[in-house]
């Protein structure tokens, strides 16, 4: 009896290691690619006086918060629109324009210093 017992107990005990390792070895080949590193970028997308309300019209038609991400100067005779986006690349972000300026835009790479990598910048020069 005690013999079978043990043998009982030593076969569920395989039966959970052998179901783990398989299911361990499911989840990673399902797991999903990782994401693209995502930047912050700022759009810049200067259009005529011409152009500008086409331009607003087709922001609006982006999508129905597109005009609300968007900071324009045309008002103050500056006729460039001005956006933050996080994105994987510039391209990326650029896809945020319409069409019909898209070529005059660009997108820049930004980043916020902090202090610490204000000093460590300081203290490379001095050496």
């Amino acid at each position: 009896m005690k013999k079978l017992l043990v043998s009982a107990m030593v076969a569920c005990c395989m039966m959970v290691v052998i179901a783990s390792a398989h299911a361990a070895q499911a989840g990673k080949s399902e797991a999903k690619p990782a994401k693209p590193a995502m930047s912050k970028f700022l759009i810049i997308s200067p259009h005529t006086e011409e152009e500008c309300l086409q331009t607003l019209d087709n922001v609006k038609a982006m999508g129905p918060n597109a005009l609300s991400k968007w900071d324009f100067g045309c008002k103050d005779g500056d006729h460039t629109g001005y956006m933050i986006v996080m994105a994987s690349s510039s391209e990326e972000a650029l896809k945020n324009v319409p069409e019909s300026v898209r070529d005059k835009a660009k997108a820049v790479k930004v980043h916020r210093f902090t202090a610490a990598e204000l000093k460590s910048i300081h203290e490379k020069m001095k050496s």
